[in-house]
């Protein structure tokens, strides 16, 4: 039963979003590689290697978080991410690049699945568990809404001298690990007879999406969301934008309307998904952000934004609601670890996966790319929904 009590970390959630919302590098990173000659190819083999990196960590860290407390997993690991953004800001070659991607991966794998599990835990502490959804969806609405305001700026940074939006987003990022730790570790009930040593919690973790079908189809429907999501937010959309005929000054705008839709989407998820239910929610989560990049594939300019923008409001409204959908059937005590599972078989996918996507768009028409894409989820996503599970087994320790 919910009651009205907020928790204190619900608001230093809130105010890391923030400073982890602040958006100088997300409209131009694409056009940065490739100012030093990098290929779609080479930035794909980029986020390889970062998604290779946090394959060999993800799941120990995530029990690590379970057991030492997943506060200073978190905190420490945007520092990670801070330094690593230095690295890219200060470098200009494929090797030096593949260094921060390195870094980066470290430092994802320690905050993974330990910031969302901290505030499940969090409201769990305060029986305030039916708010999860919403406090996913404000927090997601605030990123992105301070992005918006900050691309602009990103993209006239950029122009103004190209490693300017690292190093100031670098600074930024320091106050977000600062906010994590600073929050208070929740006290987390453990089944009766549950073992707090690292090695029962990375079992009981990884044993969730094995014991569980239900688990194990979400862990899947998320991986291969994140894949399709990942390779055109990191690889197509930049170049695609630029090929319609838009500036580059104008980018950082062009992301500032994105990350809006986004916020006001992520804000209503939770109404939104309450009334469609889960098997409408999952549908429309696959089914109108392929039929968007479909669409893209149109030489008019005004229709790609057109339907950038409804890929975009799906994918505010996605964020929360899988979280939720996830959360709701995982083990207290291994929630870090079995979200970390997770997150290795998502990076293992994008390890092996982002390449070849890289390597098929550098050999077809870029037009071509973000319509291939979409054929591909809809057809993988609608396969997933009808091998859906109907039931689900009990949850293990």
């Amino acid at each position: 039963m919910a009651n009205n009590t907020t928790h204190p970390n619900i608001l230093k959630y809130y105010l890391a979003h923030i400073f982890q919302g602040v958006s100088l590098i997300a409209p131009i990173i694409i056009l940065y590689y490739a100012s030093f000659g990098l290929s779609f190819f080479d930035i794909a083999s980029l986020q390889a290697i970062f998604l290779i990196t946090t394959i060999v960590l993800e799941i120990p860290t995530g029990a690590m978080a379970d057991i030492v407390g997943r506060k200073f997993s978190a905190g420490l690991g945007i520092l990670l991410i801070a330094i690593g953004t230095i690295i890219v800001g200060a470098g200009s070659s494929f090797v030096q690049f593949a260094l921060a991607e390195i870094i980066f991966g470290i430092g994802a794998a320690m905050r993974s699945g330990a910031d969302t599990s901290l505030i499940y835990d969090s409201l769990q502490e305060t029986s305030s568990i039916d708010k999860y959804t919403k406090t996913e969806g404000i927090s997601y609405a605030l990123f992105c809404t301070i992005g918006a305001l900050t691309a602009p700026l990103g993209a006239y940074l950029f122009v103004y001298n190209h490693r300017a939006p690292f190093l100031i987003e670098a600074f930024i990022l320091l106050l977000a690990a600062l906010s994590f730790i600073f929050m208070i570790e929740p006290k987390i009930i453990k089944p009766t007879g549950a073992k707090n040593d690292y090695w029962s919690t990375l079992i009981s973790g990884i044993k969730q999406p094995l014991r569980n079908p239900l688990v194990r189809w979400y862990f899947i429907f998320t991986i291969f969301i994140a894949v399709i999501i990942s390779f055109f937010g990191g690889v197509l959309i930049q170049p695609l934008i630029v090929a319609r005929g838009i500036n580059i000054i104008y980018v950082g705008y062009i992301y500032s309307a994105l990350l809006l839709i986004q916020a006001v989407s992520a804000i209503y998820a939770d109404d939104i998904a309450s009334r469609l239910k889960e098997r409408l929610s999952l549908a429309a989560i696959i089914i109108i952000p392929s039929i968007s990049l479909i669409m893209m594939g149109l030489k008019n300019a005004g229709v790609f934004l057109v339907f950038l923008l409804i890929y975009s409001s799906v994918k505010g409204f996605e964020y929360p609601v899988l979280k939720n959908y996830v959360q709701q059937r995982l083990l207290p005590a291994a929630r870090a670890t079995a979200l970390s599972t997770q997150n290795f078989f998502d990076s293992l996918a994008g390890a092996i996966f982002l390449p070849v996507l890289g390597l098929i768009a550098d050999n077809i028409s870029l037009s071509y790319s973000a319509p291939l894409l979409g054929i591909i989820m809809l057809g993988g996503g609608v396969l997933l929904l009808i091998l859906k599970p109907k039931n689900e087994y009990e949850t293990v320790g």
